[in-house]
């Protein structure tokens, strides 16, 4: 070691072995990579590469043990380092730093596979491995049991694929879980679309992301009702009131005094009312409700994305069947007056 390096001008590595004097380090680098390419370009902005290596250095090294950087050397691919998997995000956090200061070139940001067949491996494995994860991490219980593994990584490949090969940009990316983006209907969608070759599949999965929140199963108090069924609390866009449990009815039916409070508390609008249709009643009358489509219902630990509800002139409030059969399955416990729903 040279004695009259400063502790600052010191590299360590991870394993705490002083390994070099940190400006041999950002030579090699700036050299090698001006071997590649004059400047170093990240959307509109140009990054000399020794500012660059000089974030890499201070990132990467103290990360590595001196016997990987010793077999490096020996083998003269010092570079093969700064590529391993487990490294690429000490560049990233590189790249992005230098981007951070411009927000539109990260955004703009072009998403394309290196000419380097190694590199390009890295990427598009490293790639191939946030998907999957994301896709536990942000779905996990919406699609349990409904698709397999070998399905996640197929949507994966596909995703990586066409964002590789679409030419999308860092920001396109950010916006993939907005339906109404590009990267959501040019990526996620066509690639949702093609592992779900059976339409029941599909239809079970769009069931099943209308219900949310709670665990496997929620219960429900029943009140009796006169000996006359059960009475269960229900919640339609913050308007909380006791519903009639009704399994001979078909939907969710509520009165005008209901529809009033959902239109003053603005769950209502104009373009929620969606058509008419004729209910026979218990005593075998017949009459014309209002159907409606209401943004969330919450009964119990969970909650039920667009349901069409009818609205009836008089009446009481019932719950209907077709509204228990968008759970997995449904039972009345009688012994202690509680109804299960299953997610």
């Amino acid at each position: 070691m040279i004695p009259f390096l400063t502790v600052s001008q010191i590299v360590k590595s991870k394993d705490g072995v002083e390994i070099g004097d940190r400006k041999d380090f950002i030579r090699t680098c700036t050299v090698s990579g001006l071997k590649t390419a004059q400047e170093l370009n990240i959307g509109n902005v140009t990054v000399g590469w020794r500012e660059y290596c000089g974030c890499v250095v201070d990132k990467l090294i103290p990360n590595i043990t001196s016997r990987e950087l010793m077999d490096a050397y020996l083998e003269n691919d010092i570079m093969s380092l700064f590529f391993k998997e487990d490294n690429l995000e000490f560049l990233m956090s590189c790249v992005e730093g230098f981007a951070s200061d411009n927000e539109t070139a990260l955004s703009n940001l072009e998403l394309k596979i290196d000419n380097d067949p190694k590199i390009a491996k890295i990427q598009r494995d490293l790639s191939l491995k946030e998907c999957i994860k994301g896709f536990y991490e942000n779905s996990p219980d919406d699609y349990e049991g409904l698709i397999s593994e070998d399905q996640i990584i197929d949507y994966c490949n596909c995703a990586v694929d066409k964002m590789f090969e679409g030419g999308y940009t860092f920001g396109d990316m950010l916006q993939v879980e907005n339906e109404n983006s590009d990267s959501y209907n040019e990526i996620v969608m066509p690639c949702i679309n093609e592992i779900l070759e059976s339409n029941s599949i599909l239809n079970n999965i769009n069931t099943k992301l209308r219900v949310t929140g709670g665990g496997i199963s929620s219960k429900i108090p029943l009140v009796d009702y006169f000996g006359n069924g059960y009475k269960l609390k229900i919640n339609i866009d913050g308007v909380e009131s006791y519903f009639l449990l009704d399994t001979g009815a078909s939907d969710i039916l509520i009165n005008r005094d209901i529809e009033r409070e959902l239109l003053l508390n603005g769950a209502l609008s104009r373009k929620d009312y969606i058509g008419k249709t004729e209910y026979i009643m218990a005593n075998n009358q017949s009459v014309e409700a209002q159907i409606i489509r209401v943004d969330k219902i919450k009964i119990g630990d969970y909650s039920v994305s667009d349901v069409e509800i009818a609205i009836i002139d008089d009446g009481a409030l019932l719950c209907g069947i077709s509204f228990l059969d968008v759970f997995e399955k449904w039972e009345i416990d009688k012994n202690s007056k509680t109804l299960i729903l299953y997610k």
